[in-house]
């Protein structure tokens, strides 16, 4: 047994999450003809202005542009006014305006003004905290989540049993593509689910309604904790078949014997690979939001006996904490200091964003930001996705 450690930095200078505003904007991005509108000075807009490249979208966020006059004598009519260029210019199918933690504190009303705002145009606002006040990120797209559920509410649409939708994905997420396909493949073959639309994943509030309300919503990825049953990413063997239990137990669904097959088959095909060889001296650094670091972590950890430091979001910090197994976790530390912190731990192996990127240790691009437009993307999940990763651990060792 080796001794783990969990650690919080409140001193941190480079962290590695932002505010609500990213999860606000990674929430609108995923919807057909949405448009943000950063409500507070411009610097919070231009902070974030690359975050729709990571989607592959036009790096358009708007914003008021507030100024300390307007903060001090009330930014309503400011926010009025950019709701009508706004229309005026780009027709948009949904307005969100995304507040700041200078606007959040000053207690102003802004619904009234949605409201009124949608009455005449037909376009839909809405207003999402993203204030580091707040929270972090994950905040900024859970509270985007259900403001846009309760747009698509209905009665009228009966829930299909064989139908389920990922929610808690973002087309800001390095390689969703390959991420969603996998999940869905999984659920397809193991169970027999079909996927619908994702709520986020290029989601059309017209088209996909009717689609998205006959479905069953699994929460993955940034909506993980919003269930009594934290369950991380399905990563591995093991965790991939602890992950579909989990999920029959969400549905309340029966556990299917071609499920249990698939897991044996899996298992013996792992008994294939010499993992003491492919696993000998690495060392592996994960930079990765909650639902993958933890789900990552735990298939070096626990099935591949191989030491593992991860920093991670505030929700895998505390799951960790709770549960420890990795030799180090830290909370939200990113850029320089995570990257002396890959050094300290002497890792061979990083799975991270571009700021880890390194000719000191073999890198896997894992988590925005990826500055590499030619970077492959794998996403190892499932058991062709754990295969995926054994090969590739397998092609690093004849390489070295």
């Amino acid at each position: 047994m080796h001794s783990s450690s969990t650690m919080r930095f409140q001193g941190r200078l480079e962290p590695f999450k932002g505010c609500g505003i990213l999860g606000g904007l990674q929430g609108t991005i995923g919807i057909k003809g949405a448009l943000p509108i950063i409500h507070g000075p411009v610097s919070c807009s231009a902070g974030y202005r690359m975050v729709p490249l990571f989607a592959d979208r036009e790096p358009l966020v708007p914003t008021t542009a507030l100024t300390d006059p307007d903060l001090i004598m009330g930014s309503q009519k400011r926010l009025l006014h950019s709701l009508d260029k706004a229309w005026e210019i780009y027709r948009p199918t949904l307005i969100t305006v995304i507040t700041t933690c200078a606007v959040s504190i000053s207690g102003e009303d802004f619904q009234a003004i949605a409201r009124e705002f949608t009455q005449q145009t037909g376009c839909p606002v809405l207003i999402i905290d993203g204030s580091g006040i707040a929270g972090e990120e994950s905040h900024g797209y859970k509270s985007m989540y259900y403001e846009v559920r309760k747009l698509l509410e209905s009665k009228d649409d009966a829930i299909l049993p064989e139908k389920v939708c990922l929610d808690g994905l973002s087309l800001t997420d390095f390689a969703v593509e390959n991420m969603h396909h996998q999940i869905s493949s999984l659920l397809k073959e193991n169970l027999g689910l079909s996927c619908g639309p994702s709520l986020f994943l290029d989601f059309d509030l017209t088209r996909d309604r009717v689609a998205y309300n006959q479905s069953r919503s699994l929460l993955l990825g940034h909506l993980w904790t919003e269930g009594h049953n934290w369950q991380p990413a399905p990563y591995g063997i093991a965790g991939t078949f602890v992950w579909l239990k989990w999920v029959c137990q969400e549905l309340g669904l029966a556990l299917p014997q071609r499920a249990e097959g698939l897991y044996m088959a899996a298992r013996r095909i792992l008994a294939r690979y010499d993992l003491l060889k492919i696993t000998k001296n690495l060392r592996v650094a994960i930079e990765a939001d909650g639902w993958l670091g933890i789900g990552l972590s735990r298939f070096f950890e626990q099935e591949l006996s191989v030491p593992v430091m991860l920093s991670t979001d505030q929700a895998g910090y505390a799951y960790h904490k709770e549960d420890p197994f990795a030799h180090a976790c830290y909370e939200d530390v990113g850029g320089s200091e995570l990257f002396l912190f890959c050094e300290d731990f002497q890792a061979n192996l990083v799975f991270g964003s571009s700021n880890v990127r390194s000719d000191q240790w073999d890198y896997i691009p894992f988590t925005p930001p990826i500055w590499h437009g030619k970077e492959e993307r794998h996403s190892f999940m499932g058991y062709e996705g754990a295969f995926e990763l054994l090969d590739l651990l397998s092609r690093r060792l004849d390489h070295n």
